[in-house]
């Protein structure tokens, strides 16, 4: 994937507001990119990120059609834990192997294997009406905001029911498998409930380990 070929790390701010960037290491793991340790950050909960996005360094990740996924590393490969991007990269490499947009890829090896009929990145006409409304505190109390269009990532953007996100749930705790279908395999369910983290005590940093 050459988009990830040729990372640099945001360090910080020059005198005059300019990013200073230098050459990544390396390119993360995949481990690294499930596991939030790989860099990427989201800008909402990141300084140096929002920073970088406010003096127009990178689009934001949520601008309809903008670069945000091509937005610099904020700390080093393994360095610590950040919530962030990474699982978005992993729904793309997840593309790339398949040769599938992901919603496609999803409904042929989740949805459809274990009957969860009503999850979706985009709601089909006749269930909007079942959709719950989305409520925003504002100034003169709760306001209902309209749903916009989600993009199809990794991260974020599907709409469910309670009724399907119970099957996901009991095939994880059957091992993957549920009314006969497998959608994963009995050790990646255990690993699952490990700790993908290895915590270095002694420099109170997060080390993620290689693939």
């Amino acid at each position: 994937m050459p988009e990830v070929s040729d990372l640099e790390v945001l360090q910080g701010f020059d005198s005059g507001d300019r990013p200073l960037l230098r050459k990544a290491e390396d390119i993360p793991t995949v481990r690294q990119l499930l596991t939030h340790t790989s860099g990427y950050v989201f800008e909402i909960w990141n300084e140096n990120a929002s920073r970088n996005v406010t003096n127009r360094g990178i689009d934001s990740l949520f601008a309809d059609g903008g670069n945000g996924m091509s937005a610099p590393l904020s700390f080093c490969l393994g360095e610590r834990w950040e919530y962030g991007i990474g699982i978005d990269w992993a729904g793309k490499i997840i593309e790339e192997i398949s040769g599938k947009s992901l919603d496609v890829y999803f409904y042929d090896h989740i949805f459809s294997q274990i009957g969860m009929i009503d999850t979706f990145y985009e709601v089909p006409e006749e269930k909007l009406s079942r959709r719950a409304a989305i409520h925003a505190r504002g100034e003169n109390g709760l306001t209902v905001i309209p749903h916009l269009a989600e993009p199809v990532l990794g991260g974020g953007g599907l709409n469910s029911t309670v009724t399907d996100y119970l099957l996901f749930l009991r095939a994880i705790l059957n091992q993957g498998s549920l009314n006969g279908a497998s959608i994963l395999q009995p050790k990646t369910v255990d690993m699952m409930f490990e700790n993908q983290i290895v915590v270095d005590l002694r420099r109170s940093e997060f080390q993620a380990p290689r693939l």
